[in-house]
């Protein structure tokens, strides 16, 4: 598979954040540099051969973090690369088709909030005219 494109990650580095991380194997908390979430939903829709890319999206929509999403970021972000759009696009698409037969959809409390954001999404790069390369 050849790249479809570049994405800029400068904007993400500019705007991370030092978060504090709950210690593994201890009560302390621990600083961790984040980049926003929007940006890592974005690499988790580009296609790959790991697996757990899946389990990944489904964990960063089912998050706190999720609840605040900055749509038109994201949508600013995904649609800067123009192929790297309509791989975004093609991938939201293909969850929002598989997602409710698919084992993440069961149980997850989440469920209905990340089907919104799917479609969110859906509808605002739809709305950006990004479309499936021919």
């Amino acid at each position: 598979m050849s790249p479809v494109g570049t994405y800029d990650f400068s904007e993400a580095l500019e705007r991370r954040t030092i978060r504090p991380i709950h210690a593994l194997g201890g009560d302390g908390h621990v600083p961790v540099t984040t980049i926003p979430i929007e940006d890592l939903i974005i690499t988790k829709l580009w296609p790959t051969v790991e697996p757990n890319s899946v389990y990944d999206l489904i964990l960063l929509l089912a998050s706190d973090m999720a609840k605040r999403l900055d749509f038109p970021y994201l949508v600013a972000r995904a649609t800067q690369v123009k192929k790297i759009g309509s791989v975004t696009f093609q991938t939201l698409k293909r969850l929002s088709a598989a997602y409710d037969k698919s084992l993440w959809s069961s149980g997850l409390p989440a469920k209905g909030m990340i089907k919104a954001q799917v479609q969110t999404l859906i509808d605002a790069l739809g709305s950006k005219n990004v479309v499936a390369p021919t």
